[in-house]
This record gives C-alpha cells, sequence and structure tokens, in this order.
C-alpha cells in the first residue's frame, strides 16, 4: 500500500511540474499574464491540498470528494483568450499545446483519484 501511494505522489509531482512548465510556455506573453497568474496559483493550492491530504490527519480537514482546484484551471483555460500571438490565427480546437492541458489535468485528477483509495483503503486483518 505505501509502494502504490508513494508512486501515486511521484505521478503527481510529475504531472504538476509538467502542467506548470505547459502554462509557463502557453501563456509566455505581457498579456497572458493574468491567465497564468490565475491557472499558477490553483496549482499551487492544488499542491498544497496534496500536502494536507498526504498528512496524517488529513481526514479531519479535506474531504476527499472529486472537487479540486483542476476544476478551476480547467475553468480558466476554457475562458481564457487564445494564448500567444503565434496561436491567434488557428481555430482553439487546433491548438495541439491548449489542447493538451485539459488532458494533464484529468492525468493528475486520475493519480489524485488513485492516492486517495490507497490511503483510505485499510491494511488487510492478519
Amino acid at each position: 500500500r505505501q509502494v502504490n501511494i508513494r508512486t501515486c505522489l511521484n505521478r503527481e509531482a510529475c504531472g504538476i511540474r509538467a502542467l506548470e512548465r505547459a502554462v509557463n510556455l502557453i501563456y509566455s506573453e505581457p498579456r497572458d499574464a493574468e491567465t497564468r497568474r490565475k491557472l499558477l496559483a490553483a496549482m499551487r493550492q492544488y499542491t498544497s491540498r496534496l500536502i494536507i491530504e498526504t498528512r496524517g490527519s488529513w481526514r479531519a480537514s479535506v474531504s476527499p470528494t472529486t472537487e479540486s482546484e483542476l476544476d478551476a484551471m480547467m475553468e480558466a483555460v476554457a475562458r481564457s483568450p487564445k494564448p500567444s500571438a503565434a496561436l491567434a490565427q488557428t481555430s482553439r480546437f487546433y491548438e495541439p499545446a491548449l489542447f493538451a492541458l485539459p488532458s494533464m489535468m484529468q492525468d493528475l485528477n486520475n493519480h489524485r483519484s488513485q492516492r486517495l483509495s490507497e490511503q483510505q483503503s485499510a491494511y488487510p486483518a492478519v
């Protein structure tokens, strides 16, 4: 069980790092600063939630629901104006970098769900 939880944490950490790089790359222009700021703030909140959830007393302070900061990030991406001038000439649905963000967020959510499931499982009786 501990190995599975550690595996989930490592996957989440890698996912957070990749998502941060993608956000900084996609929303790199000055006109994208507000969207980038919102997304990075939500990622910091998600990371804080992850730390709290992995502490021993997390059940008392955090609801293990599917709600998370990733929902706010997904909404910010969907509502944001097209990032960067290079992408301005393309259709929103054919921007490969922007199109990858929801998938990256979904992967994080899947890793979180698996980790929470592992944490809630009791050790088998001996």
